[in-house]
């Protein structure tokens, strides 16, 4: 069974800049999650951390 689905958007001619609008915004969107997923897989090797020692080291660094 197939997920996903096409969608087709389709404006009159003066308000044709609203369509630009809506590409850009698509393709800022897909520019982030490609950068969340690319930041996921190059974490996937890092040790796990509580978020209880993870706020103490920050404290013991002098970051917050």
């Amino acid at each position: 069974m197939e997920t996903t689905k096409r969608a087709t958007i389709y404006f009159d001619a003066h308000a044709h800049h609203i369509s630009d609008m809506v590409n850009e915004a698509v393709q800022i969107t897909l520019a982030e999650d490609a950068d969340d997923l690319r930041d996921a897989e190059i974490r996937q090797t890092e040790e796990s951390m509580d978020f209880e020692d993870f706020i103490g080291a920050l404290r013991d660094s002098g970051r917050l």
